[in-house]
């Protein structure tokens, strides 16, 4: 009998796990639970107002003296949202494309991105890629791991098409939180939207 009931607690558990990992967020309404705590997320115009993003709503613009140290300058992205302890970090970047290249082969940027990342950091783990197909955005994204001193990173990497730009989105956490925020952050880049016109930073 105690078999059976391990069996049916086991049972249990893992049809909490799947019923977690395939809920469909709709982040414009829902709340979600992350690290135990409850996140909404909210709009924000980032490149004076070039590009719309959706953003946990306690994301801040990390200070200066913060980003310094976390990131490498040659490799600090000019806009980095992050959380309140800075545990989790979303960096933007927007390159100019070359005039003479109209069209960009994402495929081929993103096994360029890694090969580039894979030299800097030869420990560094690959693991999926995909596409983001959103209402207003397309583009490719791939996860790896990374390591610090003390601790292993876990990143998000996304690129699309800006008009005449460019855009790379990064994202990074600690390792041991990356169930709970890869699903809820490609969600999130899915929103995500390049403006025809200027607008606004808010």
């Amino acid at each position: 009998m105690k078999d059976i009931d391990y069996i049916d607690e086991k049972i249990v558990k893992l049809r909490k796990i799947y019923q977690k990992n395939n809920h469909v967020y709709d982040l414009l309404n829902d709340e979600v639970i992350i690290r135990g705590k409850k996140n909404r997320f909210i709009f924000s115009y980032l490149f004076k107002g070039k590009v719309k993003v959706l953003i946990p709503d306690d994301f801040q613009y990390m200070p200066t003296e913060v980003a310094k140290i976390r990131y490498i300058n040659n490799y600090r992205p000019p806009v980095i949202l992050t959380s309140s302890d800075y545990d989790e970090n979303i960096g933007y970047c927007m390159f100019r494309k070359d005039k003479k290249q109209k069209f960009y082969d994402l495929d081929k940027m993103v096994e360029q991105i890694q090969e580039e990342i894979k030299h800097n950091a030869n420990e560094t783990v690959f693991y999926e890629k995909g596409n983001i197909d959103g209402d207003k955005i397309n583009g490719k994204w791939f996860e790896y791991k990374s390591f610090t001193l003390d601790e292993e990173v876990y990143n998000l990497k996304f690129i699309t098409e800006a008009n005449e730009n460019l855009l790379s989105v990064g994202f990074n956490c600690r390792m041991r939180f990356f169930d709970e925020w890869k699903r809820v952050i490609l969600k999130s880049w899915e929103y995500m939207e390049i403006m025809e016109e200027k607008m606004s930073e808010s």
